[in-house]
């Protein structure tokens, strides 16, 4: 597949796009009637996925970029027994008869396990549709050129490191969704999206920039108009100063980055139920999920129960206002998982009041480590700013504490909101005096 080959139809994609999808549900709507027949004591929902993906790729010393494509399709079983209501599921790659009769085969001899939700929405009427208006023609070129200014980018805000990036790629794809399940409910989902990603390579002293750097856009358009670069630089820090590091109670600057890892597993272990409602929190801990907001990564209308979605505020800044669970919140990363209750796309709020305290603790990458006392390893890469300037540079250090300590002494967001692969917008955030070690 040549550069200038399109990798989009030069039709109109939308159109071409929501065509296929109807005749998926169209597909499944048969699928399901055949499994509920040769199944009658087994209320059946069925889960299709087709995704299909582009890629522009380069090497440092390529000669010129590799184009690839790609394509998964696979579909999910849940079964309700008529008799006592016991939930099972199973997964099969394809979307054939025969690959639904084996992942009913599969689901009716499982028992079940650790499967969560209410079952699926009721359907009425039509079938419930959420589907991009746009979706655009983009060609190997035009990836292929924009790669280029990326290796240039990422070359530029790298360039204190003793290496070059090894690798970079940019994809666009789509994917459709449909759901058929016993009760009535038809629903069908297509998307499209953009993402890029930067692998640096050599040895280098300073190691958050070793981790791959990724950026995602609800759409190409939006993903060029991405700060790539600003991303870049959230993580590089000068190691060429000679302060020594000691332990202490110091505030913390968690980057976009390690925020949204961050606020990923805060959400989880704080807001995963009610049982949290109205336990302070501090000022810079304003949370919301929102779903619904049509510029988002993965928000949508309905969840991937068929229940219909809506905003809500997690927290305000003062208290918890909110939990993720229940109808409405169920996500499932692939058609091999089950659904189960998880954020759709946090937005954390900028609160910025001012200048950072005179010396604070930057982490620019996390790693998360759960003990069982109910505390956290917050292990992080990052470097020391005196009055908001690099003054020092540290390979590793990190923080100890439980997550609702982590939220009360969340004191703000400062500088520009990232939006994360995750489906995170959150700016980087300060955390107010916690006890920071290295190693």
């Amino acid at each position: 597949m040549g550069n200038q080959k399109s990798i989009m139809d030069p039709r109109n994609r939308s159109a071409g796009l929501h065509v296929e999808a109807d005749r998926h549900l169209e597909r499944v709507a048969s699928l399901h009637f055949h499994a509920s027949r040769d199944a009658p004591k087994e209320e059946i929902e069925l889960y299709h996925r087709t995704s299909t993906v582009h890629r522009v790729a380069r090497e440092a010393g390529g000669v010129a970029p590799e184009t690839q494509a790609g394509r998964e399709e696979g579909i999910a079983v849940r079964l309700r027994s008529r008799r006592d209501r016991s939930p099972r599921f199973a997964a099969s790659s394809g979307g054939d008869a025969r690959a639904v009769g084996w992942a009913v085969e599969r689901a009716s001899a499982s028992h079940g396990g650790d499967l969560e939700g209410p079952g699926w929405a009721a359907g009425r009427g039509d079938a419930r549709l959420d589907r991009d208006a746009v979706v655009e023609r983009v060609t190997d070129e035009d990836l292929a050129v924009w790669l280029d200014q990326v290796w240039e980018r990422a070359t530029a805000a790298t360039k204190s490191a003793p290496f070059p990036l090894s690798r970079a790629w940019v994809e666009v794809g789509t994917t459709l969704e449909t759901w058929v399940a016993h009760g009535g409910l038809r629903a069908s989902r297509a998307r499209m999206r953009a993402w890029a990603v930067a692998i640096p390579g050599g040895p280098t002293r300073n190691a958050s920039l070793s981790r791959p750097a990724v950026i995602a856009a609800r759409s190409w358009s939006a993903l060029r108009e991405m700060d790539w670069q600003g991303i870049l630089e959230d993580r590089v820090w000068r190691v060429d100063a000679a302060e020594p590091a000691r332990s202490a109670r110091l505030p913390v600057l968690f980057s976009p980055e390690a925020t949204s890892t961050l606020a990923t597993a805060l959400i989880k272990a704080v807001h995963s139920s009610d049982e949290a409602l109205g336990k302070p929190v501090g000022s810079g801990w304003r949370v919301q999920d929102r779903p619904r907001t049509p510029e988002v990564l993965l928000g949508s209308a309905y969840d991937d129960c068929g229940f219909g979605t809506s905003d809500r505020v997690l927290a305000d800044g003062d208290r918890i206002q909110g939990s993720i669970g229940g109808p409405g919140c169920f996500r499932r990363p692939s058609f091999r998982d089950p659904p189960r209750p998880e954020h759709s796309e946090l937005v954390v709020a900028h609160s910025e009041p001012g200048h950072l305290p005179p010396r604070t603790v930057l982490a620019a990458t996390i790693k998360i480590h759960p003990l069982d006392t109910g505390q956290w390893i917050v292990q992080f890469e990052g470097g020391v700013l005196t009055h908001g300037e690099p003054a020092g540079a540290i390979t590793a250090g990190f923080v100890k504490a439980t997550p609702h300590q982590l939220v009360e002494r969340c004191l703000a967001g400062y500088g520009p909101v990232r939006q994360s692969y995750l489906g995170i917008q959150t700016p980087a955030l300060l955390f107010d005096s916690l006890p920071v070690c290295w190693d």
